[in-house]
């Protein structure tokens, strides 16, 4: 899977989502916006985990389908249409994802959620 982030306003939080993205066997983190951006409390994970550079949303997703493989981008968000990232069937004692296959999750900023632009890429949403 992959994660992809933008407008986010602290580095502190991109280094915390490479590391956690890291730690649950992401593949790549791609940043989308400036090209210059801080990175803390990632406790060296961005050795770990490659990150990819884009300047515009459309351009992330088109490398994420055309060139990974990738099947759904999945927007991250509280809403309606949003379901939830896993369920657990108690009679058969199993977790259950709403994703198949190679994925990549949109993550919105830290107070705003996720950008219209954000949006305009996500086939899904969840949450």
């Amino acid at each position: 899977c992959f994660v992809l982030v933008s407008n986010l306003q602290s580095g502190g939080n991109i280094g915390r989502i490479i590391r956690s993205a890291s730690i649950f066997g992401a593949s790549q983190c791609v940043v989308v916006g400036q090209r210059k951006f801080r990175i803390s409390g990632d406790h060296g994970s961005r050795f770990d985990l490659p990150t990819k550079h884009f300047f515009t949303h459309s351009d992330a997703k088109d490398y994420l389908v055309k060139e990974r493989g990738v099947k759904t981008v999945f927007g991250v968000e509280i809403e309606a249409s949003a379901s939830p990232l896993m369920t657990y069937d108690r009679d058969r004692g199993t977790v259950e994802f709403p994703f198949r296959g190679s994925a990549a999750f949109v993550l919105g900023n830290e107070g705003q959620g996720l950008s219209d632009s954000q949006r305009g890429i996500c086939d899904e949403y969840v949450y």
